[in-house]
């Protein structure tokens, strides 16, 4: 408990899982990432049960990454402007997300073809439920304390499904100079948790990104 002019006790929970096995004669690697982050469905009261997972643990390149942190600057933008509320609500600050698992099961198999000092070649799908019902304070306080998402529709848990690929190339240069070049493409298809006040989908979200890195 936090102690000043009210006490809010934690209650959150996450755990994550990951397993791999490898196939040398056929340069197959098969991963899995599963895991749970707990979330909390009421932001009024004194009991915090959201848990989120340190930003630097990665799971997929779009939902936990860039979509999440999306949806809850919406929110955090409705809950502080004053001109709706009239009065910022206690703790807004914390329905920011800046790339953490939370409020999410998820699971994610991934098989990579190739080696880490040639080519390699990776393919992933990631299912992801909420553990709560995904909702924004404000347009839920608007319509009564009827949980209700980002887009106006009614709260639901399924986040989405995405599936990922990547291709990385490593060069050996000089001594123990090495050139990794990495293409990486990943698409989103957004579960009901974002659908609108009609039950339409959110559009798919897709991301393309490449790197090139020098390593001695």
């Amino acid at each position: 408990s936090t102690p000043g002019l009210f006490e809010t006790t934690v209650r959150g929970f996450g755990v994550a899982t990951e397993a791999s096995a490898r196939h040398n004669p056929s340069q197959v690697h098969l991963k899995l990432k599963a895991g749970m982050a707990s979330g909390d469905s009421d932001t009024d009261d004194s009991t915090l049960y959201r848990f989120r997972f340190d930003p630097n643990y990665k799971v997929g390149l779009v939902l936990f990454d860039h979509y999440m942190p999306a949806v809850t600057r919406a929110s955090y933008t409705r809950a502080v402007d004053l001109d709706r509320s009239g009065q910022a609500p206690r703790g807004a600050d914390g329905l920011l997300n800046t790339g953490s698992i939370e409020n999410a099961w998820y699971v994610n198999p991934q098989v990579l073809y190739g080696d880490q000092k040639g080519v390699l070649v990776g393919l992933g799908v990631l299912g992801a439920v909420a553990d709560r019902p995904v909702f924004d304070p404000y347009y839920s306080f608007e319509r009564g304390g009827a949980l209700t998402n980002v887009r106006g529709g009614v709260a639901a848990r399924t986040l989405g499904w995405e599936i990922d690929a990547a291709v990385q190339s490593t060069w050996q240069l000089a001594g123990a100079l090495e050139l990794e070049l990495k293409a990486e493409y990943g698409i989103l298809l957004p579960g009901a948790a974002f659908d609108d006040v009609s039950g339409v989908s959110a559009s798919a979200q897709q991301l393309a990104r490449g790197r090139v890195a020098l390593r001695w």
